[in-house]
This record gives structure tokens, sequence and C-alpha cells, in this order.
């Protein structure tokens, strides 16, 4: 059955006159007018996909519609429909999204890109196909995407082709071609046939010459591969400017690189860094050549210059060289001004050495032997020549340098991890040892010593500064009375605290004596000695009874428990006995006094002695900040606080004046809570502006 339903007419349709043989706006797909874009988007769709899998309703993919309100033409353009299911196709043909403006020409929606495909192994049989630019740039810009469409027509037939695009050799290629029409047959597949681009279609953009380049220079021409003209400025030698990164410039004059690990060969009035201070680039041969970036090089040529900025530099032989960065070199050439910070200069003559720092010049260098040596160049422009004489002993300008020389000053040159410059130097300055610290900001100490003091950036040491003093928490102790009017013989008996006179612990902690109970409840856990002494009531027991006394938190006869016996001392009875122990308790346990009499009853009175000897945990620590200021000397002092000075200060004691502070420079009240790192200025105001004032902080 044909795909497609309906009256079959047996000849053509004639109109009469100038009557139509149809309307267009009941066709189905094709080309049609309507008059608004209203009637555009309700352009009406069927129930289901036809039959034939292509259209349903009046629509089908690609129909074109113009419209008289706007005078534009709309194609109903969806370049996925082949890959699309029956279910998916349906919604794109109802989708009004899918309306887009088409352009016949100047490189807008039409058809620009003309292909051949050819059957491989039948040159002579080819299709004509043309896609526009939509098509072209879904294929390139989506992963497993393909476009079909209809070819030419050739010999009263077309083919329904189906493109893919490898984005690994960025190449079109066919993946199935079927015949259309009668004889529909099954179909060629991937592999038989290839794709050329021949030309452009009266859509394209592209110049004759334009399409000829896309053919490419080396490999395939992409946003990342520019195909090349001649007029490139990549192309020709010898003038390449360079200024991006891994850039290179051969010969000629007048070049300048600002990229980094870049080089100019050969040439004139090179220059390498402009403002950007590139890395690692290097100047072979050439005049007028000038480095201004790190780890740079000048080789040969004349009129060489390092300047400012210009760090880990040389330049290797030349004339009339210049170094005004730090740590660079010259070896070899003439005519040297050098400005730079440590910096070397080794071989040639004449030499300039205005403002210079730790800079080195070995024009004439020698080995040090046979009466060689070195002629050396001081900052004042001073030439001298350093030697060894026959002696073996070292000589300047011929005048042996001995070995118990006085020295008044020594300078000292350094660096942080950072790079930074460091200078130190130790002196006898206006009979004062003097020991000082220099940063290149500017910034140092300074430490003088004389006979009767030490000062420390022009303050005696102590003036204005900051003293911490930390007093360790009272930990525990405890003092109770027990008392038994008679105890009980045979057993071990505790005697009960009846009264304390001493009962301290730390604050914000539970326990302490317990007189209901007569027991000590320990309030913080710790290492604890324990003292009990007690004493039997005259006339109780006679000599040679056995008694003993132990605390703890059990009445056990272990090894901490003592014994003794009743002694007869000058015909009286005196009855006394005294233990010690140490044990460790946990917070919360209970300690008792007990005794055991053997044999008999007697009054018992005694006392218990409970010391914290370690706590487990620190206890609380009161912490002092002392904050001293000398007659004579500024109002204010900084201080940065460490680990132990950490801690909240809620009262002050002054002396001589009244004070303001600054926490992390932000002005600050009591309490102040300071963590390690902050600063804390103080500033007095001082009642007698001629004595000292101390202002210390307790927290």
């Amino acid at each position: 059955m044909s795909k497609n339903q309906g009256t079959v007419v047996a000849d053509a349709i004639v109109p009469a006159g100038a009557n139509a043989t149809h309307y267009d706006d009941f066709g189905q797909g094709g080309y049609r007018v309507v008059a608004t874009l209203a009637l555009r988007d309700a352009i009406p769709v069927g129930d289901t996909l036809d039959a034939d899998g292509i259209g349903s309703g009046q629509r089908k993919p690609n129909m074109l519609v113009a419209v008289v309100e706007d005078g534009k033409i709309y194609r109903l353009n969806i370049p996925e429909f082949p890959g699309l299911d029956n279910a998916d196709r349906y919604i794109a043909l109802t989708d009004n999204g899918r309306w887009e403006e088409f352009e016949t020409g100047g490189g807008g929606s039409g058809n620009p890109f003309v292909f051949q495909v050819n059957a491989i192994d039948d040159p002579l049989h080819y299709h004509i196909v043309q896609l526009s630019i939509e098509q072209v740039r879904f294929l390139v810009e989506n992963l497993d995407a393909t476009v079909t469409t209809l070819s030419e027509l050739r010999d009263g037939h077309q083919h329904e082709i189906t493109f893919d695009y490898d984005h690994a050799t960025a190449d079109f290629i066919v993946t199935s071609i079927v015949r259309v029409g009668d004889n529909v047959g099954g179909g060629d597949q991937n592999g038989t046939h290839e794709v050329k681009l021949i030309g452009k279609g009266a859509g394209s953009s592209l110049t004759a010459d334009q399409e000829a380049a896309l053919a490419g220079t080396s490999g395939t021409p992409s946003g990342t591969n520019k195909f090349v003209t001649d007029s490139d400025p990549r192309v020709d030698v010898p003038v390449r400017r360079a200024t991006g990164t891994n850039s290179f410039v051969l010969g000629d004059t007048s070049n300048s690189v600002s990229g980094d690990r870049s080089g100019i060969v050969s040439g004139n009035n090179n220059l390498i860094g402009g403002g950007s201070q590139p890395n690692n680039s290097a100047i072979v041969a050439g005049d007028n050549n000038k480095v201004r970036s790190y780890a740079t090089a000048i080789i040969a040529g004349g009129t060489n210059e390092a300047p400012e900025g210009s760090h880990f530099s040389a330049i290797v032989a030349g004339t009339n060289n210049k170094v005004f960065g730090q740590r660079a070199a010259v070896i070899g050439g003439d005519r040297i001004v050098g400005y730079g910070l440590r910096s070397v200069a080794i071989g040639g003559f004449n030499y300039t050495t205005p403002n210079l720092s730790d800079m080195v010049f070995l024009p004439q260098a020698y080995l040090m032997q046979n009466g060689g040596g070195i002629s050396m160049v001081s900052t004042n422009g001073t030439r001298k020549v350093v030697a060894l004489n026959d002696a073996g002993k070292l000589t300047v300008d011929g005048v042996e340098v001995g070995g118990n020389a006085t020295v008044t000053e020594i300078n000292l040159d350094g660096e942080l991890e950072d790079g930074t410059p460091i200078h130190g130097q130790v002196a006898l300055v206006n009979g004062a040892l003097q020991l000082s610290y220099s940063h290149e900001d500017g910034s140092g100490s300074n430490l003088r010593i004389e006979h009767d003091q030490v000062t420390v950036n022009g303050q005696p040491l102590g003036s204005g500064g900051v003293t911490t003093s930390v007093i360790d928490g009272l930990g525990v102790v405890a003092v109770g009375v027990f008392y038994s009017a008679l105890l009980g013989a045979g057993a071990f008996n505790q005697v009960p605290v009846v009264t304390s006179s001493v009962d301290m612990k730390p604050a914000g902690t539970t326990g302490g004596w317990n007189l209901t109970t007569g027991k000590y409840v320990v309030p913080v856990s710790g290492t604890y000695q324990m003292t009990m002494k007690a004493r039997l009531g005259d006339g109780h027991g006679s000599p040679g009874n056995s008694y003993g006394i132990g605390a703890g938190v059990q009445n056990i006869d272990d090894s901490a428990f003592f014994w003794t016996a009743i002694p007869t001392v000058n015909g009286a009875n005196r009855k006394g006995v005294l233990n010690q122990r140490t044990m460790y308790l946990t917070a919360g346990q209970e300690v008792q006094v007990y005794l055991l009499l053997d044999g008999f009853q007697a009054e018992v009175n005694g006392e218990l002695v409970v010391t914290l000897v370690r706590p487990d945990t620190p206890l609380n620590e009161e912490k002092n900040l002392e904050f001293v200021f000398a007659s004579g000397y500024a109002d204010d002092f900084t201080a940065t606080i460490g680990t132990r000075q950490a801690g909240t200060y809620y009262t002050v004691t002054l002396s001589n004046g009244t004070a303001v502070y600054q926490k992390n420079g932000v002005a600050a009240n009591l309490p102040i809570t300071l963590a390690a790192g902050d600063t804390l200025k103080v500033t007095v105001t001082r009642t007698d502006s001629a004595l000292g004032s101390v202002v210390t902080l307790k927290g």
C-alpha cells in the first residue's frame, strides 16, 4: 500500500483561466505564504506521525513559510530529525520554536557548502549534496550527531544521505545512503563513499581564495590551527616581533621581546623586558642591547645595559657595559659602569663605580703564585693590588698585612630566607660597644653597651618594656579535726571529722569537708598527700596495747596503715600516733580517717591534712603584665603577646598616672582578652612628668 492515502486523480489538473490548480496552505510541507506569524505558528499537526515517518498534518521538516507582515521566509529547522525516534520526531514538528529565518544569500541560513559524495569502487558514481551553515555547525559542535538530507536530482532520482563528522580527523563522513522514490534499495553504508568539499552554494560568504585556503598548511585548519598567509608576521626572517611566552626574534634591528623564555639572535637596538620583566631570556650578539628581566644574559655585542630591576643577569664580553641590577655580572669588555648591589665584573678596564654597594671588580685576574696578584678597585675608585709575597704572606700594594691589626668595626651582610638583604655591624663607637641590625626597608635595632648601662634603640634596658609574671593556682589544702568520745575495740572504725580549720580548693570546683559524713570529698583528680595524727585519752589503754591509724577511701589494713603500741614514759602513759601516705584520687571520691584499738576502748581525737601534690590538668593561673616607663622616656609602648602572656586581664594597678590601651591598633577597655600574636599598646599620662610610671595588668 502506498504511504500516501487519498483520492487518485487520473490526469493532471489544469486550471481554467486565471484560477489556481490548488491552495498552498492546504498542502503538507513544501512552501506556502501566510499573512501573519500567528498563522505560521497555527499550521496544523496531525494526531500522530504519518506512516512515512516524516510528516504530520500539514507540517514536514525543512518546510518553508513566507510571512507577509514582516516580509521574511522561515524554515522548520530540525537538523537532528533523522536520528530521532517517531515520538520525538512528532514532538519536534509541533515545536514552534523550530521556526528559523531562512536567508538565501550573504552567509545566512542557506546551503553555502557543496559536497561531492563519491563511490570508492566506482569513481563515476557520485552525488551532489548541499548543507547549510546550521547543519555543518551542528555536526562539528556535537559528538555523535548526524544530519540527513536529500542529494540533488540525478538520473531521475535522489538519495537520502546521512552525514557524520569525525572529530579526531576533522573529516565529514557518510554513514548511510538510501535511494528514495521508486525501487528503493537497502542503501549503502559507511566506508563505501568519500566526501569532498567542492564549492559553495548561494548562501556562502567565502571567496574562492578563502575556500582554497581551507586546505590548510600543516594539518587541518581550526580555531587552534589557523591557515597562514604570506603576510603573516611569523613567517618571514629576519624581522619577527615576539610579545608572548615562548616567542623568538631573529635578526634585524629595533627588536623587542616582552614574553617569558624568549630570545633575540643578532640584530641591533634589542630590548628584552620593557615594563613586563620576563624571565629566562637572552640576547645573542647585536648592539645597543638592554636586559630588564630575571635570569637573563647578553652574550657579545656592544653598548649593553642591565638596568634597575634586572636580577641574576649577565653581560658576557662587549664594550660600554652598564650594570644597574642586583646580583649581575659583566665578564670581559671595557668601559664598565656599575651601580648594582652584589654584582661582579671580571676583566676589562675603565671602571666607573658611583654609588656602588658590595660590587667586586677583577680587572686583571691571575693565579696567586710566582708573585702574581689580583688588581682590585674600591668603591671610591682607588686601585689596589692584592698578592702573595715570596714569604707566602698576603700583601696590599706590596705592604704585608699583619695578624695583629686592631679592628674597630666588623660589617656583616646576609639574606633572609626570601632573599631580602640584611646588614649587621659590630663596632666601638664613642667608648661603647654597639651591635646594630638593619633591613633594606629601613627598619632595624641597635644595642649599645656602656660601662654603666645597656640601651636598646636609645632606651635603657627595661624602660618602656613589658615583663610577665605567672602565679600558679593555690591548689588544694584542707585541714580537719576528728573526734570520738569512746572508740570501740577490735575493729577498723571511722573517726569522723567534726570541724575544719582550712578548706581551700580551686574556684569553680565542688568538694571539700562534709561534716555530716565526717569525710573529705576530693575536688579535682590528681595525686594527694595525707597526713593524719591521733591521740588517745588519758587513762585509756595499758602499756603494750597495740593500735594503728590510716586514711583512705575504705577501712583496710594494708601497707599504708601504721601500727604502734602504748609506751611508758616517766611512769605515765603517753598515747599518740602519726601517719602519712601519698595516693591518687579522682574527683568526687570520699576520704576518711580510721583507727583500730587492739583489745581496749579509748577516747580519740586528732587531725587530717589533705594536700594536692599534682593535678591531672593545670589549675587556673594568675597572670600579671607589667609595663615600666622610666623617667625621661616615651609614654607609650607596644608589646606583642606570647603564649604565656595570653589570657584575660581584668584589673590594673597604676603608679604615677593613668593609662589607655589599644589592642591590635583599636582602642580597648578592661577586661581585655589577648591571644598569642596580638599587640597591646599602653599609653600613660603621668601625674608627675619627672617620675617614672608603672602599669600592672592582672588576669
